[in-house]
């Protein structure tokens, strides 16, 4: 009987314990597909930064047809560019080539060049092309 009694006592124990414990963390559940993330328009942006040197100042406009126009203190050189989801490629004169991430209102990546010279670039919006 005291054992009868013993076990009663154990199993309501666990019964009440059971009861208290926390519940289980719901499944997850991806966003549905096809959602994607909004990052910026380039088209008619300007944006200022530099391209290998850090401490040099350029400017690079992309246009709308996928053109661009990078200015450094020696002039104008032409360019093309295309995005990817979140990722830029800039090519400047056939000789120079640029990859990176747009975070925000800033891209900054690799970069690297015929001469092969490689290094970082960073850019950063400074507005957009005026009509």
């Amino acid at each position: 009987m005291t054992r009868n009694l013993a076990m009663s006592v154990v199993l309501a124990g666990l019964t009440v314990s059971g009861l208290m414990a926390a519940p289980a963390r719901p499944l997850y559940v991806p966003p549905p597909p096809g959602v994607e993330h909004e990052f910026p328009n380039l088209a008619d942006t300007v944006w200022k930064g530099h391209f290998f040197n850090p401490s040099g100042s350029i400017h690079v406009t992309f246009h709308r047809d996928g053109t661009l126009t990078y200015t450094d203190g020696s002039g104008n050189s032409p360019g093309v560019w295309r995005r990817t989801g979140d990722q830029v490629y800039i090519e400047i004169n056939k000789y120079s080539e640029h990859r990176g991430p747009i975070l925000g209102d800033v891209i900054q990546g690799e970069s690297t060049n015929k001469g092969n010279l490689r290094g970082n670039f960073r850019l950063q919006r400074v507005g957009t092309i005026s009509k």
